[in-house]
């Protein structure tokens, strides 16, 4: 609904406004799985859905700060929010259009960018989910990966329909001053923001550690114990770009299921 609501949005503003109550729902999502790998004893599922939850919440204020820089600079460039009177910006803001196409695609949750990373953490611990053999966090683990698969592609048409509207075609409207770039001081901050962008995005192995004792918190020691290096180093090695796990990670995910058992054995 909230995404519905952004699609028809006209002001950019509230439109950026309405995807921050949606990447709320994706954190919650994850916290969720990880709560439910909490309860199943099961590691890998604790993981991924706290460290994709974690993740995902620094990843929102980045590409969302991003997004919100660009809606400002156009802002002050045009003196409106209406999205139906602009048009063709990107022939006068080049580069404020570049960082709010990347902005827009990080949120969109595509590679090589930092949004990419935390839903297909958050992704891993569903699959992982569907193959546990227990009816109920089957279906759930079902519906979740059928509302992130339905976000994102909503997230996609709408930024696509922005972006394009924003910055491509041909001007809408006349103004009475002359639009230009900002100056390189104010475009400063949002080059700095697409660096932990495209470094996320490309080495989420250094973050994701930082992470590891917040998430093995929710863990019994005694599984915690045995368990850490192992998981762990699984889970770093499917993050390394070029993401070339594409092709078997449903196998491997799979294969990692931490069994419940009395003894918190790991397999």
């Amino acid at each position: 609904m909230v995404l519905i609501l952004a699609i028809v949005q006209h002001d950019l503003k509230k439109l950026l406004a309405y995807h921050s109550i949606e990447n709320i729902g994706i954190i919650g999502i994850g916290i969720g799985i990880g709560a439910i790998g909490v309860g199943e004893k099961n590691v890998y599922l604790t993981f991924a859905g706290f460290a994709g939850a974690l993740l995902h919440t620094l990843n929102h204020s980045l590409f969302k700060s991003l997004l919100f820089y660009g809606a400002g600079t156009v802002y002050q460039a045009i003196h409106t929010l209406n999205i139906d009177s602009m048009g063709g910006l990107i022939k006068k803001m080049p580069y404020t259009a570049g960082l709010f196409l990347i902005g827009a695609l990080a949120i969109c949750g595509l590679p090589p960018f930092n949004g990419f990373i935390s839903e297909f953490l958050i992704f891993l611990g569903l699959f992982n989910g569907i193959h546990s053999g227990s009816l109920p966090l089957i279906t759930t683990s079902i519906l979740s990966i059928t509302g992130l698969v339905l976000i994102g592609g909503l997230a996609l048409l709408c930024f696509t329909k922005a972006f394009g509207i924003i910055f491509l075609g041909h001007e809408r409207s006349r103004f009475d001053h002359e639009i230009h770039e900002a100056e390189p001081s104010r475009l400063l901050p949002g080059f700095l923001i697409v660096i932990f962008i495209m470094t996320i995005g490309l080495f989420p192995q250094l973050f994701c550690q930082d992470f590891n004792e917040s998430c093995f918190s929710f863990i019994p020691a005694a599984l915690a114990k045995v368990c850490q290096k192992w998981q762990l180093s699984r889970t770093f090695n499917l993050l390394i770009w070029p993401y070339g796990y594409y092709i078997n990670c449903c196998g491997l995910v799979g294969n990692q299921t931490i069994h419940n058992t009395e003894k918190y054995t790991c397999y």
